[in-house]
Formats: structure tokens, sequence, C-alpha cells
């Protein structure tokens, strides 16, 4: 007889138990609102409610903190079942960008460069001479870099005594140097060998011969010629030259002329 009362009681705790994990399976609970929290706060909002977290994508972001929820499914005061999971999406933090060689490089590919990995230009220094060798061979290492890095201490990074004669706008330093370690919009420092150019002769209203001594004694080579009639000018001179007098161009650049002077060759080249 005591046996029997033992089995009754033990078959009436089970399905009390059972009734109450069937209340509880058919509860519905609000889901709460977990964008902006940190991955251990909702873990400990969620498990309190009866719900699963679980981490179903993570991305980068500039703006948000690491391992901070970005977005949830279910959405916010969505409804459900006690034990549901609810995945989140969270922030892997900003993205680390290592500082690209610009370094020999012309100024509108750096700038180009820059902007595929998202940093910018933060400041330009101009230089009008260069020598080889005052600029030695540079050893340098990767360095971290931080929010204040246009502060930071840094080697630059410069073209070696072995580097072929560079041309205008080429990058001669820079600094961070490459392969330095940074974040999404930050800037770098660029020295650009831009020279002081000489100033293109005015060839207006010279006549054919001597514009072309003009030309050749001014470090210049004589460009394309071309003959054209116009009534407004004496026969033989030039009105018509490109670059434009007084327009500043690198020596040895060819300047286009047209003459006032009917051929039947109407243009002709430099050689």
């Amino acid at each position: 007889m005591g046996n029997w009362k033992q089995y009754f009681i033990l078959f009436l705790s089970s399905v009390i138990v059972a009734g109450l994990l069937g209340c509880k399976s058919n509860q519905l609970i609000d889901v709460p609102d977990l964008r902006g929290l940190e991955l251990h706060e909702a873990e400990a909002i969620v498990e309190g409610l009866g719900l699963v977290l679980k981490v179903k994508d993570a991305t980068y972001s500039s703006s948000v903190p690491k391992d901070t929820i970005l977005a949830q499914v279910p959405f916010p005061s969505t409804a459900v079942k006690y034990g549901r999971s609810v995945s989140v999406k969270i922030s892997k933090g900003s993205p680390v960008i290592l500082c690209p060689d610009l370094v020999g490089k012309e100024y509108g590919e750096a700038i180009e460069i820059l902007h595929n990995v998202n940093l910018y230009v933060h400041r330009i220094h101009e230089v009008e001479t260069y020598e080889h060798k005052d600029l030695p061979d540079v050893e340098t290492e990767t360095q971290e870099g931080t929010e204040d890095s246009q502060e930071v201490a840094l080697d630059t990074l410069s073209l070696s005594s072995s580097a072929p004669v560079v041309s205008l706008g080429t990058i001669l330093k820079q600094y961070p140097v490459p392969g330095t370690k940074m974040k999404p919009g930050q800037g770098v420092e660029l020295t650009i060998y831009l020279p002081s150019l000489p100033i293109v002769p005015n060839l207006l209203g010279s006549h054919l011969e001597d514009a072309k001594y003009i030309i050749s004694h001014s470090g210049y080579s004589v460009g394309t010629i071309t003959f054209k009639p116009n009534a407004g000018f004496s026969r033989g001179v030039v009105y018509i030259q490109e670059p434009i007098p007084g327009s500043p161009a690198e020596k040895n650049a060819s300047i286009s002329i047209v003459v006032n002077e009917e051929s039947i060759q109407k243009s002709v080249g430099s050689g």
C-alpha cells in the first residue's frame, strides 16, 4: 500500500511539472530592443526573459564600437514564445587600413589610391629642388596608427638615392610610412616635387624664323607649325601659340604656333 502512494505522488508531481513547462512554452514574451547594447549586456537581458541570443553576423563599423549590437531579428516588441532564439548582428569595430606606398607615384595616382582605401591627403609640402643625395635610403618598421596619428612622431619614407629623376608632381616623401595601421578617414602627409617653372616666351607678332630661334634658345622645342591666313596680322608672323605667353611650362616642352601664311602644306611638325 505504501508503494502505491509513492508511485501516485511521483505521477502527480510529473503531471504538475509538465503542466508548468507547458504553460511556459506557450507564454508570449515581448522581444526587447537590443540595438546599441554590448553583447554581454544583451545576453543577460535575453536569458533573463527565457530567450536565447545567437550572433548571426558581424561587420566592420567606423562609428560603432566592437561587440555592439547593430541589428536584431525578431524586431523589438515582437511577441515570441518562451525559449525562442533572437539573432543579432554585431560590430567588429573600425577596420584596420594599412597605409599604402605612395613614394614615387604621381600626385593624381596617389589621390586615387588613398580614396580607394578611405584615406585622404591631410597636408601637402611642396619642394622646388630635389637632389638624390639629399634623400638617403630609409629603412622603417610598421608602426601603429592612433586617433592622433598626425601628432605622433613617425619616420617618413623618401625616394632612395638610386631612384631615377623624378618628374613634376611626384611624391618624394610620405607620413605615415607605408604599412602603418590607420583608421578610415585618417590623413596622410605628402611631400611633392613642384619646382618653379620657367615662363613661356611671347612669340606673338614674331616672324617664323625668329619665333623658332626664341623657342630653341629658351629651352623649349618647336612643336607643330600651322600656316593659316589671317587678314588681321602681317604676313609671316605668329598670331597664335600654345602654351600661351607667360604661362609656366617645363623645360623641353614643345610650343606650337600658327603663322599668317598661305601654304599648300597647312601644318608641319617640328622635325
